[in-house]
């Protein structure tokens, strides 16, 4: 029956786009807002596009892709799994996000800004670095401060860890 509701899911969600997907907005504008705030970017930088990607490999909770001169065809997008709306809570989700949106406004911060380039660089490693670290520990806290989640927030802060452990290359 699990695998029956999941595989209806995914088909639900196959081209979900950002105002499709039920996601805690409030909290997800809250986090976007602090991410801008300290990493200087302009009040006008937008979010990048959102979406429910199934054909993410299975260990792939969330990933944020973007156009590079290798590959200028990719989309600037974040893409989430299916499997992560419906196995992890929604502080996790709030988090995994603003987890990406930081590594988007750090690649964004590195190319002046200017999102609307057809292909961007990128020179540093994001997991390792220690503001992504502090910006991405203090996203817990944001989401803290509105569910109150003890147990989360220690969550939230391994996880921080964990992504340099075990992705310093990221």
């Amino acid at each position: 029956m699990r695998r029956l509701v999941a595989a209806f899911f995914i088909c639900i969600c196959t081209s979900a786009w950002t105002q499709d997907v039920d996601l805690d907005w409030t909290v997800i504008n809250k986090e976007w807002a602090f991410i801008k705030q300290q990493t200087g970017a302009p009040d006008n930088l937008p979010m990048p596009v959102i979406i429910v990607d199934p054909t993410l490999p299975t260990g792939a909770r969330m990933m944020f892709q973007f156009p590079t001169k290798q590959d200028s065809q990719v989309p600037m997008q974040i893409m989430i799994n299916p499997r992560t709306l419906v196995e992890y809570n929604r502080e996790m989700i709030d988090w995994g996000l603003g987890h990406e949106l930081t590594h988007y406004a750090f690649v964004m911060r590195e190319n002046n800004w200017e999102y609307t380039r057809t292909w961007f660089v990128i020179t540093q490693k994001h997991h390792c670095n220690r503001e992504f670290m502090r910006i991405t520990k203090e996203l817990a806290d944001v989401i803290y401060n509105i569910y109150h989640g003890e147990r989360e927030r220690y969550a939230m802060w391994d996880q921080v860890q964990r992504s340099c452990v075990t992705q310093p290359n990221q």
